[in-house]
């Protein structure tokens, strides 16, 4: 399962920032995708990884349901994500051990991208491969937008990150940004949301049995 977003500074420069309780504790993720490869196993895995990044918790509960024409998929019957026919696009709930709230929103069309809005006590925080902005405000109509400026150019950044990572792990111990049971748990995720989808969405306990 490919995650290379864990490997982009851009995405850990919020997490960071969600760390440091500046703006207050993370309460809901927003996280959207749209394109004509929009599939749950295709470019889901991507959407799905970086909503577990930013919440950094155990999934408790989850619902989900796929897009029309899919009603009898219980079971993965893709092609590798090639055609975006053989497998659908969904929109899930999920509800984290800690509180935090997800929604993820998917559906295929010819406008192509990914974004994640993240509600904070006190901001909102809109991050995607283009750019990241906090936006603050002391009213309905007073709102404040900044732009977070990267320096991703002097980092290295998805393949080419985590295979630097590797290494300095193998020479030199430590944690791995993605290891494998985070992979794990986005599967699990995955397949969770084929049990609600046929189940009626169903809210389904994680983890499964």
């Amino acid at each position: 399962m490919e995650r290379t977003r864990r490997w982009s500074h851009e995405f850990h420069l919020v997490r960071q920032l969600i760390r440091s309780g500046t703006y207050g504790s993370l309460h809901n993720i927003v996280a959207n995708l749209y394109g004509p490869r929009a599939m749950l196993f295709r470019n889901g895995t991507h959407t799905v990884d970086m909503i577990c990044f930013f919440a950094e918790a155990s999934p408790e509960w989850f619902t989900a349901v796929l897009e029309p024409g899919f009603e009898e998929y219980g079971e993965y019957r893709g092609d590798g994500g090639h055609d975006p026919a053989s497998e659908p696009a969904a929109n899930a709930f999920i509800q984290f051990a800690n509180g935090v709230r997800a929604y993820y929103d998917s559906a295929k069309s010819n406008f192509t991208g990914m974004q994640l809005e993240l509600l904070l006590d006190d901001a909102r925080i809109e991050v995607s491969d283009r750019r990241t902005v906090v936006i603050t405000g002391s009213g309905h109509l007073d709102w404040s937008y900044r732009d977070m400026v990267s320096d991703r150019a002097y980092a290295m950044v998805h393949q080419a990150g985590a295979v630097a990572e590797l290494v300095h792990v193998m020479d030199h111990g430590g944690t791995l940004t993605s290891p494998g049971t985070e992979a794990r748990q986005s599967l699990e995720i995955l397949l969770v949301a084929l049990q609600s989808h046929v189940e009626g969405n169903a809210k389904v306990t994680m983890p499964l049995a």
